[in-house]
């Protein structure tokens, strides 16, 4: 009788032992792809800033060039949020309700504010030299607003 209570308790040590093993593993494989997914998010935004960092010094003139430029910067960006959009889903198999919701909520944030930079981007293409300079400024603001909203993101999956 003691040598089968002694055998389960081996048994179930074994199990707890295995089952938190399981656990911790789970765990550093979540945390290596949120890794890899700050790492895509980070990559994405210097692309992106590499495309669109001479916007300022871009005349009227230039326009054609600066929106070409543009276009490849927000195909870029299309690939980035595709990458961050498939790594954010398959980090929720431990993660919370409240934490997947948020993460949606971002990933929807950033598609929006994604939109936006492209309406941008068309009025930046339609633009006349009268309102070259305005139709610039709000390009730039619609940038901005994208790489926040990456920002936040990246910061939620790092949390």
């Amino acid at each position: 009788m003691k040598i089968s209570k002694l055998i389960l308790a081996t048994l179930l040590t074994a199990v707890v032992m295995v089952s938190c093993e399981n656990k911790k593993e789970k765990k550093e494989q979540v945390k290596e792809k949120m890794d890899e997914v700050e790492a895509s998010v980070e990559e994405g935004i210097d692309e992106i800033e590499e495309s669109f960092s001479d916007l300022g010094d871009y005349t009227f003139e230039k326009k054609n060039e600066v929106t070409k430029s543009i276009n490849k910067g927000i195909d870029k960006l299309d690939a980035e949020i595709d990458k961050l959009e498939k790594n954010v889903s398959d980090s929720y198999n431990d993660a919370s309700e409240s934490v997947k919701k948020e993460r949606q909520e971002l990933l929807a944030s950033l598609k929006n504010k994604r939109t936006k930079l492209k309406e941008s981007m068309e009025k930046l293409k339609n633009s006349s030299e009268d309102t070259w300079d305005d139709v610039k400024k709000g390009f730039e603001k619609a940038y901005d607003d994208v790489e926040n909203a990456f920002d936040k993101l990246a910061d939620e999956l790092n949390s």
